[in-house]
């Protein structure tokens, strides 16, 4: 069922109910135009064929079977779109790739005036739908990776070329392109005409939705009130943990509860004042599908904060880890350089080895040598002994004579005696 563009949601997307258009419902500027176009065309036939002739022939003529040749046609149209298609995508990547490289990015501006005509044209519209020109477009109206916005130009072109196109809600869900038009509309630094072009295309009384559902979006109120019964309930765990006003709880505990909830606190505030209204203004239809009944919260605080002491214990246990495999890995890699020293000065601790190969063999000989020398000594000292001994027998036998002569002999043989000795 042919349909215009739905407006989706501009963070998950949104759910719509489509229903037909009727004769009731408000026409945007450029399907007044086209149709004010078609009904001139229609006009000029009249007057061409004559003021009598009725219109229900030529209906009738327009609804005709269509020929083999026509379809033949619209077969060939399926290869110059798919070409279509990949000539619009290859512009996007070569864009893509020319601002990461901080470059000029015009290759979607130098196809842009080729490509309106075509994707404006009724008779590609049905292929180039099938060949997926609607993400294609999409693409096109997406920022860069350096969070800038396409040209004005290229904006406006590919808004206009959607107000041109008959989307059906199988296309619409597989592009996703209701996303990025709805973010134009929502912005508020975009261009005037390029904003309304956009908010045209989301606007429910062209496209006939009776219900537009923000998922994903939960007004600050609705998030005020979820942060104040988190904190409610983390109060009470923790006067519930208490006896008499003196709180039973570790230490560790209590801090993680209060952590929880001063994280919970400065989260809303930047969102609050960061996010919600430095980016988005909500419409004016803009409704709460929720109750706030719904976000309420239902999780164990005490089983978090438990669930967090666990997980900061089983940390200080990794870092300890941690840091004694820190220690092994040093020990070793000490060890390691070592050995590589060693291995450096091989050849010189070779030498040292032969040297004191040398020094031991020398030492033995040194060793022997001493060894005969003292026994030469022990020789040599025996030898004095012997001759101490034997002139101390011969002095003892020399006295016993000269008492035996003092004794036996005259003063005349003693005097010859000492002579003759002393001679």
């Amino acid at each position: 069922m042919g349909t215009g563009l739905p407006a989706l949601c501009a963070a998950r997307g949104v759910h719509r109910k489509l229903r037909p258009m009727g004769p009731a419902d408000e026409k945007a500027p450029c399907h007044r135009e086209q149709e004010s176009r078609e009904s001139g065309a229609e006009a000029r036939a009249d007057g061409a064929h004559g003021e009598g002739r009725e219109s229900p022939k030529r209906k009738k003529s327009r609804v005709r079977p269509q020929s083999k040749k026509a379809g033949k046609k619209a077969e060939d149209l399926g290869p110059h779109a798919q070409a279509l298609v990949a000539q619009m995508r290859d512009a996007v990547a070569s864009d893509n790739k020319n601002n990461k490289s901080q470059k000029p990015a015009v290759e979607k501006m130098a196809l842009l005036d080729s490509l309106y005509g075509k994707l404006i044209n009724r008779k590609y519209q049905s292929a180039l739908m099938d060949c997926g020109v609607l993400a294609a477009i999409r693409t096109w109206l997406e920022p860069l990776p350096d969070r800038s916005l396409p040209n004005i130009k290229i904006r406006r072109s590919m808004l206009e070329v959607l107000t041109h196109m008959k989307v059906d809600a199988a296309h619409l869900e597989s592009s996703q392109v209701g996303k990025i038009v709805n973010f134009y509309s929502l912005n508020p630094r975009e261009d005037r005409d390029v904003r309304k072009l956009a908010r045209a295309l989301a606007s429910p009384t062209m496209t006939g939705v009776d219900e537009i559902e923000y998922f994903e979006f939960v007004p600050v109120s609705i998030i005020r009130e979820l942060q104040e019964d988190i904190q409610r309930r983390t109060q009470k765990s923790i006067e519930a943990a208490s006896f008499r006003g003196i709180p039973c709880i570790s230490r560790n505990k209590k801090h993680a509860l209060e952590a929880i909830s001063q994280s919970l606190s400065r989260n809303l505030f930047v969102f609050q004042n960061f996010v919600l209204q430095t980016i988005f203004s909500f419409p004016r239809h803009f409704c709460i599908e929720r109750k706030a009944t719904d976000l309420r919260c239902e999780v164990n605080v005490q089983k978090l904060a438990d669930e967090f002491l666990q997980i900061v214990e089983e940390e200080k246990y990794l870092r300890g880890e941690r840091m004694r495999l820190e220690g092994e890995i040093e020990a070793e890699r000490f060890a390691h350089a070592h050995y590589e020293r060693l291995l450096l000065h091989e050849s010189d601790i070779s030498a040292i080895a032969a040297s004191a190969s040398e020094l031991q063999r020398l030492s033995a000989e040194a060793e022997g040598m001493c060894q005969g020398f003292v026994e030469r000594q022990l020789q040599r000292d025996t030898g004095e002994n012997e001759a101490v001994e034997l002139r101390g027998i011969k002095c003892e036998m020399y006295r016993k004579e000269r008492d035996e002569l003092y004794q036996r002999a005259s003063a005349d043989m003693l005097l010859l005696y000492i002579r003759q000795v002393g001679g």
